[in-house]
């Protein structure tokens, strides 16, 4: 079944699905966040919160991957809408995190999956490849939920933003800290 949105058509179980492992992510950007300004500042159970701070992170960049990593994979954006322009349009939405720079967004991509096969879903041993910067991995995935969001006429101005998420989780995940 498709859902008509006002110029794409979606695949409905792939865009229902699409939307909730976004907002998991969002969930686990936010904990993330969280979990490492915790350690920061804290020398206290250093072990307990350095392995939480990795789970959280393994965990949001396997997220990331299965919808902007390689194209094969089940829920990868392209898979969506086989409308016309539709790929050009999200493809532009992505690539304007990177100021529009097509090569910048490729190498990104290529540092998240490369992080993703090196640690998260399997262990290189002494390869070494430095965290990506996580904030643009968010801005990618907050374009293309506002985009879906924005142009599915019956979520528009009924499901929050991406961002919204990550600030309710945000809040959530600190007073859970407090207790």
């Amino acid at each position: 079944m498709f859902w008509e949105g006002f110029v794409y058509k979606f695949e409905e179980s792939l865009i229902a699905n699409q939307m909730s492992l976004l907002i998991e992510y969002a969930q686990s950007y936010a904990f993330f966040k969280v979990v490492s300004e915790h350690l920061k500042g804290n020398k206290e159970d250093l072990e307990f919160w350095v392995h939480l701070n990795n789970v959280t992170l393994n965990d949001l960049i396997i997220k990331w991957c299965k919808l902007f990593g390689t194209d094969d994979n089940e829920l990868h954006w392209k898979k969506a809408s086989k409308s016309d322009g539709f790929i050009g349009r999200v493809r532009s939405l992505i690539t304007s995190v990177f100021n529009g720079n097509f090569e910048s967004w490729k190498n990104y991509r290529e540092e998240m999956c490369n992080f993703r096969n090196t640690y998260s879903a399997h262990r290189n041993v002494g390869a070494y490849k430095p965290v990506p910067l996580l904030d643009e991995g968010f801005d990618v995935a907050a374009s293309y939920f506002d985009f879906l969001v924005e142009e599915f006429g019956p979520w528009s101005g009924h499901q929050p933003f991406l961002s919204e998420y990550v600030e309710s989780h945000r809040k959530i995940t600190l007073s859970k800290l407090k207790t």
